[in-house]
């Protein structure tokens, strides 16, 4: 679940999903508010192979929590299955490198993220959400 929500059966819109190409490597770069995915994948017999560089930006104080999803889509822009690839408590740069067997039915995919950062700077500790949804944010220099 990310963002209060289920993620499966919901609609992606047509210019947020990444299609899944056969063999590869492919590469890419998702972007949100927030994070940087630089990733390749490659898909051989129904198997995903999924490798990237993450680094989480922008944000003022400690990271207190952050979950990164892949969200699986069919041919008809609905997700399938959403899967936590990565997570932290404190670290703003990662590495994510999965191997993932694929539903029949899937031909895309994307991304999003959810996590908690603390802000120290005053006596009056204050933590603010940030998130990114497949539903409403474009991805950016995808190929």
């Amino acid at each position: 679940m990310g963002c209060m929500f289920g993620w499966v059966g919901k609609t992606v819109p047509l210019q947020n999903r990444i299609a899944i190409k056969d063999v590869g490597p492919h590469r890419g770069s998702w972007r949100g508010p927030h994070v940087t995915l630089d990733y390749m994948y490659t898909l051989t017999s129904g198997q995903l192979g999924l490798t990237g560089d993450l680094s989480i930006e922008g944000l003022r104080g400690r990271l207190i929590s952050f979950n990164f999803r892949l969200h699986l889509i069919d041919e008809n822009g609905t997700i399938t299955e959403s899967l936590i690839i990565f997570s932290s408590n404190a670290n703003r740069k990662g590495t994510i490198n999965k191997d993932l067997n694929l539903p029949t039915n899937t031909v895309a995919m994307t991304f999003s993220y959810s996590g908690e950062s603390e802000d120290k700077m005053t006596d009056n500790r204050q933590t603010d959400s940030f998130h990114s949804s497949p539903l409403y944010l474009k991805k950016t220099n995808n190929p």
